[in-house]
């Protein structure tokens, strides 16, 4: 979905160097080989997309300044997130990898940020917060970060933060913002309750 999203976005045919899955190599790889025409690597510790530094510099397609400037107010907000939580920011970079094919069990995260799940989940009480809330705050970050593309459709926005359907994702959204995704599209992102730790 990143890629064909990648290629939307820029109308050009990008092919990334390599893309790496977390589960192990199905027997037919042509479908994988026409979409991603590029080096595939299967049964990695975690899905990855390697791609071009020039990719960065691609503008996209049709660029608009709001969403700019809202894009730049995340990245802001994230990196003082990193500042002030730093494990609850890697945890939920963690968190926010894995989606949309899974949120990683806690044993999974605890070894992937470099402890126990037991130090983990210590840690996150210190902080007052806990395990099922960083996942729920990594799928409120990211919905909001996808909504923030009119090009990608709340069902596409839904499965990539890791529900099973627009009705789940909708709900969520909700009771994290109380509004739909729709009508916070309709705001143009603003108003958005926060719910960080």
């Amino acid at each position: 979905m990143y890629v064909l999203l990648l290629r939307r976005w820029t109308q050009r045919e990008l092919v990334p160097n390599e893309v790496c899955f977390v589960h192990p190599s199905p027997v037919d790889l042509r479908e994988h080989h026409r979409v991603f025409g590029s080096r595939l690597a299967f049964s990695q510790p975690r899905n990855s997309i390697r791609v071009p530094a020039a990719w960065l510099e691609i503008p996209l397609a049709d660029a608009e300044p709001q969403l700019r400037a809202h894009l730049e107010s995340t990245a802001r907000t994230l990196l003082g997130q990193l500042e002030t939580a730093p494990l609850v920011a890697q945890l939920r970079e963690v968190i926010v990898r894995a989606l949309p094919h899974e949120v990683p069990p806690v044993e999974r995260a605890a070894r992937l940020v470099g402890m126990s799940d037991r130090t983990l989940q210590r840690r996150l009480r210190a902080l007052d917060t806990s395990y099922q809330e960083v996942v729920d705050d990594a799928r409120r970050v990211a919905a909001l970060e996808l909504l923030a593309n009119p090009n990608a459709s709340v069902a596409e926005c839904a499965f990539a933060c890791g529900f099973a359907n627009p009705a789940a994702f909708r709900r969520a959204f909700v009771r994290w913002t109380g509004i739909t995704p729709q009508a916070h599209r309709a705001r143009g992102g603003k108003r958005v309750a926060r719910s960080d730790p």
